[in-house]
């Protein structure tokens, strides 16, 4: 039984190293994403297609199976073959794809479909193999010209079907096989790949009725089964999807099915009842599966995750390690799983020894390559080396640097593979030895051209990464990785908007493999387009309904639009699916309080049982600020009652998280700060109370401290932007200036549309007398990104822009500010006034010089003063 565990965070030790270019682990999930996490975030369980399996062992499987996608259009002499030549090619790569050893049946077939006459046989397999070599949009030629007139029950035809799909093209693929069909109805893979293409279009009434018909053609297809029971799910028919569940359960029992089978459905049957709120019952189930199948992964991980949703850390972790002392291949499974909650927890040692020891027991490199990620994301860059030698030496036999190694002794997938790994590693010159390797494989041309960009980029030469990923497109336009590298690329030159096109195009691939639709839809809510932002997660959540941070934006998106009604059922889902009651309570209250005001908001938070709660932080805080509006009396009344819940929550994280925020609002940093050392005892993963506890030993000046408090939620999730932006701040309260540009520009590479980091980065280089290119591309940053406050982005560039000599530029800045918002920065207006000046139009500029004086105080207040009565004596400023 398949069983699909969705998480917030990655296995990947940083958020860029599981976009990466590298081999494997940008496409298959390791069961090893068991990691700590916010309790508030709970266990979200969807039925699907994709088992509980490992990388390791699924990279391992199948030799080149799962090897690094490769160009298939590598440029190369043609060679021209005699018929019984090519013909014997097409035998070999028939072999070869039976074996799974599709990059070789490529390799083999290249000469054969370079040839002026080509076989229709040689286009039809030289597509397949790149087809299931993950390149559909390269495969799509071949078997379009190779799918001409055959037959509806052909191969060639379902596998030009598939590519459509699979490059993204679901109309397509739905035309073709509505087509096909009509012909061939009782066809079961043209059924399953139609389902599988309504899915893509969202329309799952259909892709329900294509299944069905496949389970009454192949009542044993267990897949189609599992499929079905996910449609009944999205469709909310869970009386249907708990009938089909047990069917399933019988037909697994009476045909013998595995253990290994057996044990996984038993488990998926009780995360089902979890998944719908029937946490008990759910809990009776697994311990059930857990006595008969005790030592199968697929029940041991559920269990673990199923703990640490019930916020039952500690025993999570303990079953973990006592079931590492099981056989072979499944200790090694949970000894991965082990080395990433240890790692999520902030055990480096321990993530470190179980990796260790799992490469030892499977004799391989992968877990190795894990480790060198880890030390990435823990800046040991000599760790991260010495791992990734010892993974090639594992592979080898002969480690990097020894007199009798060489690079090109190594496939170019592994080449490939760890080149980008030693990129992050800082390890420029091993680098530039596994490219010139690879510049010397005349069938390589893809991947000498990806670690050329990605080198250029972490270098700090975007201009010279992004045309190179470009050209790499042509080879790979798939690369999901590589477009969103491209991306950050062009946002490094200041090329906005076609930065955002690939966060586009990598969504609109594949909405599953990376976050790229969350974070093209924060980057157009951030430059305030609201609607595009709301369409993008909308399409985001029709194929992936289990990011509650997505759901929450949509939401929140929803209400601001006016659309109350779709608002209100997305955070009635918020709660009911992932546990997030209490942002769901507190964001509804925020709308009430913006469409009835605030008596209505204080009833509506009352009457949802919040004193019930105590760890509803966000409501209680939002309920304790709307009752200071009520004057003196009602906020001491609040406080009294926050007392009085206090009292009796002795064990609650959540209610002293919302004391620190009373504390931080009413100007009491040291009850604050011990406010949120007590959440963060009581709860070391509870990732919001770390992050405020760093704050605020930020604002106090305790910088050992506030450093080892960010540390901690980035040990436990690694892309956490608040907790990577307080280590940026410490490093730049503490004078480490240099570390916190280091982590600024970080920030902002994970996180494109905070414009808080790109301001901090342009006003270090103002602050530096750098008034160049790069800190230009910041400040527009800052100020194209402004995340709602276009006063301060616009601020800074029009600040830059004055001291530049572009005064013109200056006031075009300020003056698409004011008109998406701004209007409440006094500076703003006075900066206004010394633009105009320089284009000598004086009579305006004293107008706004004026403007800005009346409206507040500001920084060059008395300055502003002298030059209006310059600019009013007539006397040139």
């Amino acid at each position: 039984m398949s069983i699909r565990i969705l998480l917030p965070g990655r296995l990947s030790a940083d958020a860029e190293s599981s976009l990466s270019l590298r081999f494997c682990l940008n496409r298959i999930h390791p069961e090893g994403q068991i990691g700590l996490r916010t309790p508030r975030k709970g266990l979200k369980v969807a039925w699907g297609l994709l088992l509980i399996t490992s990388l390791l062992l699924a990279c391992d499987r199948g030799g080149e199976s799962a090897q690094v996608e490769n160009s298939g259009l590598a440029p190369s002499r043609r060679e021209t073959l005699a018929p019984a030549q090519a013909e014997e090619r097409i035998e070999r790569a028939n072999g070869l794809i039976e074996k799974r050893q599709y990059q070789k049946a490529v390799n083999l077939l290249r000469p054969v479909v370079s040839q002026q006459i080509v076989p229709m046989e040689a286009l039809e397999k030289y597509g397949q193999a790149l087809l299931l070599n993950d390149k559909p949009s390269l495969a799509l030629w071949a078997l379009t010209r190779a799918a001409e007139g055959a037959a509806p029950e052909s191969d060639v035809a379902y596998f030009h079907a598939r590519a459509n799909l699979a490059g993204g093209d679901a109309p397509a693929a739905i035309k073709e096989l509505d087509r096909l069909i009509a012909v061939a109805s009782e066809m079961p893979r043209l059924r399953q790949l139609r389902s599988q293409a309504h899915m893509r279009e969202l329309d799952y009434e259909r892709a329900l009725e294509d299944l069905e018909i496949l389970i009454e053609l192949v009542p044993s297809d267990f897949a189609a089964r599992e499929a079905h029971v996910d449609l009944l799910t999205k469709l909310e028919l869970f009386e249907e999807a708990r009938e089909a569940i047990a069917e399933l359960g019988q037909r697994i029992a009476s045909s013998g099915g595995t253990l290994a089978l057996r044990g996984r459905h038993c488990a998926s049957a009780a995360l089902f009842e979890h998944q719908h709120g029937e946490d008990e019952r759910a809990r009776r189930m697994l311990l059930e599966c857990l006595e008969r199948y005790p030592t199968e992964p697929d029940v041991l991980l559920p269990w673990v995750l199923f703990l640490d949703a019930q916020g039952e850390i500690a025993e999570a972790t303990s079953a973990l390690e006592t079931a590492i002392s099981g056989p072979g291949r499944t200790r090694l499974r949970l000894r991965i799983a082990l080395a990433g909650r240890y790692a999520a927890g902030g055990n480096r040692d321990g993530a470190a020894r179980e990796l260790n020891q799992a490469a030892e027991d499977l004799d391989s490199h992968r877990p190795l390559l894990t480790l060198a990620d880890y030390r990435v994301a823990w800046e040991d860059l000599e760790g991260a080396r010495d791992a990734v030698y010892r993974a090639v030496e594992k592979q080898t036999g002969h480690a990097p640097g020894a007199s009798d190694f060489s690079w090109s002794t190594l496939p170019s997938e592994f080449r490939f593979a760890f080149g980008d790994i030693l990129i992050r590693a800082a390890q420029v010159d091993e680098v530039t030895h596994i490219i010139e390797s690879l510049d010397e494989d005349s069938q390589e041309v893809v991947y000498p051209i990806l670690l050329r960009a990605r080198l250029s980029l972490e270098q700090g030469e975007p201009e010279t990464a992004l045309p190179l990923f470009e050209e790499s497109f042509k080879y790979w336009p798939s690369n999901v990785g590589a477009r969103y590298l491209a991306g950050r690329a062009a946002m490094e030159i200041g090329e906005f908007d076609l930065g955002i096109t690939p966060y586009r195009d990598a969504f609109r691939a594949d909405p599953a493999a990376s976050d790229a639709g969350l974070v093209l839809a924060r980057m157009q809510l951030a430059s305030g387009q609201v609607g595009a932002a709301a369409d993008s997660l909308s399409t985001l959540l029709g194929q992936i309904r289990d990011d509650p941070d997505a759901l929450r934006l949509f939401a929140n998106l929803a209400s601001r639009i006016g659309a109350f009604e779709v608002a209100k059922e997305s955070r009635d889902q918020l709660g009911d699916e992932f546990g997030w009651q209490d942002q769901a309570l507190a964001d509804q209250a925020s709308e009430v309080l913006g469409r009835e005001g605030r008596t209505k908001a204080i009833e509506h938070l009352e009457s949802a049982g919040l004193f019930e709660q105590p760890d509803h932080y966000e409501s209680l805080f939002l309920w304790f600020r709307l009752m200071t509006e009520g004057g003196e009396v009602d906020k001491l009344a609040a406080l009294d009652r926050l007392r009085a819940i206090r009292a009796t929550a002795l064990e609650s994280a959540g209610i002293e998280l919302a004391w620190a925020y009373v504390h931080r609002s009413l100007g009491e940093p040291e009850q604050a700060t011990a406010a949120a050392r007590l959440s963060v005892e009581r709860d070391p993963m509870f990732l919001e109370a770390g992050i405020e506890f760093g704050r605020l030993l930020l604002d106090a000046g305790e910088w050992d401290e506030a450093e080892a408090a960010f540390q901690r939620v980035l040990d436990a999730e690694p892309s956490r932007l608040g907790a990577a932006m307080g280590l940026a701040d410490v490093a730049m309260g503490a004078g480490r200036d240099e570390e916190s540009e280091r982590r600024y520009r970080k920030a902002l590479v994970e996180h494109p549309w905070h414009g808080r980091a790109a301001r901090a980065l342009a006003r270090i280089g103002f602050d530096r007398g750098d008034f160049g290119e790069q800190t230009l591309v910041w400040a527009r940053w800052a100020a194209r990104f402004n995340e709602g406050d276009p006063d301060a982005g616009a601020s800074l560039l029009a600040e830059l822009r004055l001291a530049r000599a572009e005064p013109g530029e200056a006031a075009a800045a300020i003056a698409a500010a004011i008109e998406s918002g701004a209007q409440s920065d006094p500076r703003l207006l006075y900066l206004m006034g010394r633009a105009l000046i320089e284009l000598g139009d004086t009579t305006r500029a004293a107008e706004a010089i004026d403007d800005a004086l009346r409206l507040g105080d500001f920084t060059e207040a008395s300055e502003a003063r002298d030059l209006l009565s310059q600019l009013r004596s007539g006397v040139d400023p």
